[in-house]
């Protein structure tokens, strides 16, 4: 099938079932089996939609296939899909037990697929790069160029600590590139070191939590000079 393009209905109205049900009819003209997936999920018929899943992985999985669950110990389903479309994410990576993968080769491979294009919420978990080192650098500069839309759910370093590792060995890194890149941020949390949030300006955005055991006084001056208007919830 020929790449899909972004549809600018959906972009403008992502919880809006009729534009999901206005491509499916779209897409059924060309016989592809994303208009069965949209129809199999809008009727809430799982088993249907499993069965679509599996039959054209190659179509609307394709080099996301190895990701479908997180490469960490847990295994865990890593998408949650919803009328046709990928709407959670969880990217989590141990590099130690999947060499050679990182968060970032799995943001990149999400957002730049079409079954990725509409995602709503992004959890990145474990970052394990190698030993004891986690970064979410990369992996936050492969959002940031792949500026997907409809993103209104962003958490960076969804682990637990010290068991998992302790909170200042994970390094947050530059998120300064996300505000312009994500229109749609409404939440955002990020837990971990290093930080540095450039200059926030987020007009949709309703919660920004920051959990740390140590805040840069560039990201504090970031903070309190935020522009975002709509903001109900702070947590530092």
């Amino acid at each position: 099938f020929p790449d899909e393009a972004v549809d600018p209905a959906i972009v403008a109205a992502p919880d809006d079932p009729s534009a999901y049900d206005a491509l499916g009819h779209a897409l059924a003209g060309a016989n592809h089996p994303r208009a069965k997936l949209i129809a199999a999920q809008r009727a809430g018929d799982t088993s249907a939609a499993a069965r679509i899943l599996a039959a054209h992985a190659q179509a609307l999985l394709g080099p996301l296939a190895p990701y479908v669950r997180t490469l960490d110990e847990d295994g865990a389903e890593a998408f949650t899909w919803r009328w046709g479309f990928i709407q959670k994410a969880r990217v989590s990576v141990d590099g130690d037990a999947h060499p050679g993968e990182s968060a970032a080769d799995v943001v990149f491979e999400l957002l730049s697929h079409p079954s990725g294009a509409y995602v709503r919420e992004l959890t990145l978990a474990r970052a394990r790069t190698q030993g004891w080192e986690w970064d979410y650098g990369d992996a936050l500069g492969a959002i940031a160029l792949a500026a997907p839309a409809t993103l209104s759910r962003l958490f960076v370093g969804d682990f637990a600590y010290p068991d998992d590792t302790e909170i200042s060995w994970a390094k947050l890194g530059d998120a300064s590139l996300l505000w312009a890149a994500l229109p749609a941020l409404e939440d955002v949390t990020f837990q971990g070191a290093e930080a540095y949030f450039g200059e926030i300006d987020a007009p949709r955005l309703r919660h920004f939590e920051v959990r740390t055991g140590g805040l840069p006084q560039a990201a504090l001056r970031s903070i309190a000079a935020a522009r975002w208007p709509a903001l109900e919830t702070l947590i530092v």
